[in-house]
């Protein structure tokens, strides 16, 4: 039990916890409640941005301990509820059963140090004792002495803060993703294409570039498939760009927007009139939706990509063209294919040079380096913003059904909007912050009583829940005052909590 400190000793701890050294700082805080508590052991664990945490102390010593990945051991947990929590049964704890100190100690409390809503770290008083049980008491006390001395840890978290976001910044300016040539955007229908910037940190993109770059130096007909706004065309650009085509003319065809006629018109020319085929003579031309072009325009464009000829509308005279037909589609071919809506000998055609397009979702590490390539696309160095880690994080766990072109289009606004050249999760839009995780199965086998194994269960799910404990109640098939009955019971609520119930 925590003995009473009088004025004067929380006046020196006060003046002791000004600096703005953390090292000073979490061991001048953890010295002095390892001589309040007069326990065996107390630790102090410092939280960082992405949830991770680190030994930093030790009953006042200094220590240089090995970071904790994102919700690991009992200090994870604690980061991650922010809430509170002890164990009298160390041994039978499945989240302390794995921890340093398991075979040594029986029991341990885990108090978060929480300034408005930002968990800056936590204190882990431990007991060598069997007769030891932490309770709420335990967690008023050490909770009173926090609020005496709110004011430093305020100061300590704006620091953290913002030495976290200016190395963050420092890192993105000198990174070489956001030192990457500025994308040219063409929007023209002709375009004479130079570089052609692709931005991609998974696998399968790099892979799918290598692709590109070998097939550009045959003369080969491609296509390309993918869900809308993946990415086809820029590949399609990065073909032409590679080839020896790159200085003649590169156009796209839109065929959603345009009928029969009209399509026949422009690609394959009429009287007196030079089609697309004819102007990209030597150079390339995107096919957008293939799908689109009915039977009779597929038969047209099957003979040029077997024979190299075609004729205009109107006309039975022929003439040759040498342009490489990239074809793009977002629908399933071999579908299309059985359902009669695309010739087959026309699919065999081009599946044989094909690549398909992953959408966002399927290559999530792409979305770091997009979104911070994109918020600084085009800026001056002086201008450049960041995307704090929990923003990423959130980022990542949406879906992006717009693939990379809904990122970027998000992105952008999130720079126009931003007051600060740091933009946080407050920022997002409320949907994505709504969006449900998938929890991860995880099997594993631990001795607990039936009481430890319920706790734990009723913890996982507030957790899965954040927190939300009528959310929590529906799930258990338990009234909301049975729930906070257990809480309290397990140190995770106050007595006053349970009387608003």
């Amino acid at each position: 039990m925590m003995n009473a400190k009088s004025l004067n000793e929380i006046a020196s701890l006060q003046v002791s916890l000004s600096t703005l050294d953390e090292t000073v700082f979490f061991c001048k805080l953890c010295d002095f409640i390892f001589h309040s508590m007069n326990e065996h052991r107390v630790l102090v664990y410092k939280a960082f941005e992405d949830g991770s945490s680190e030994l930093v102390s030790e009953s006042g010593a200094s220590v240089k301990g090995e970071v904790q990945a994102k919700g690991q051991g009992l200090a994870g947990y604690v980061i991650r509820t922010k809430k509170a929590y002890y164990s009298n049964h160390v041994k039978r704890d499945p989240l302390l059963s794995t921890s340093k100190y398991a075979k040594e100690i029986n029991a341990e409390i885990a108090i978060p140090i929480n300034c408005d809503g930002q968990v800056l770290g936590t204190i882990h008083i431990q007991s060598l004792s069997e007769n030891r049980n932490f309770g709420e008491a335990d967690v008023a006390n050490v909770l009173k002495l926090l609020a005496q001395i709110e004011q430093p840890i305020r100061n300590m978290k704006m620091f953290l803060s913002a030495k976290h976001l200016s190395e963050e910044l420092m890192k993105k300016i000198q990174s070489k993703d956001i030192e990457a040539p500025a994308q040219k955007v063409q929007t023209a229908h002709h375009h004479e294409a130079k570089d052609v910037e692709f931005v991609a940190g998974s696998k399968i993109m790099k892979d799918i570039i290598e692709f590109a770059v070998k097939v550009a130096k045959s003369d080969a007909h491609i296509m390309i498939e993918g869900e809308t706004g993946t990415g086809k065309e820029l590949i399609s650009r990065r073909i032409h760009a590679s080839s020896t085509r790159n200085t003649a003319p590169y156009i796209v065809v839109d065929c959603t927007s345009k009928n029969e006629m009209q399509l026949d018109c422009e690609i394959f020319g009429s009287e007196g009139k030079a089609g697309i085929l004819e102007q990209a003579n030597g150079g390339t031309i995107f096919v957008e939706e293939l799908a689109h072009f009915s039977l009779s325009l597929q038969s047209k464009l099957l003979r040029y990509l077997v024979k190299g000829e075609a004729h205009r509308v109107g006309s039975a005279s022929t003439y040759k063209s040498t342009a490489r037909i990239v074809v793009a589609t977002k629908k399933n071919m071999k579908k299309e294919v059985e359902e009669g809506r695309v010739r087959e000998d026309l699919y065999f055609r081009l599946v044989n040079l094909s690549v398909r397009i992953p959408s966002l979702r399927e290559r999530k590490e792409d979305i770091k380096v997009l979104a911070e390539y994109f918020l600084n696309f085009g800026k001056n160095k002086e201008d450049y913003k960041a995307l704090t880690t929990g923003a990423l994080e959130v980022l990542m766990s949406y879906s992006f059904p717009g693939n990379v072109r809904e990122l970027k289009s998000m992105v952008e606004r999130l720079y126009i909007m931003a007051d600060s050249r740091f933009i946080d999760e407050s920022a997002l839009p409320d949907y994505l912050k709504e969006t449900p995780k998938v929890a991860e199965k995880v099997e594993v086998f631990s001795e607990m009583t039936l009481e430890e194994l319920e706790k734990t269960h009723i913890c996982k799910t507030l957790d899965f829940l954040k927190g939300n404990k009528t959310k929590t109640a529906k799930a258990l098939g338990i009234t909301v005052k049975t729930l906070y009955n257990k809480l309290h019971a397990y140190g995770m609520v106050a007595k006053d909590e349970l009387s608003i119930q």
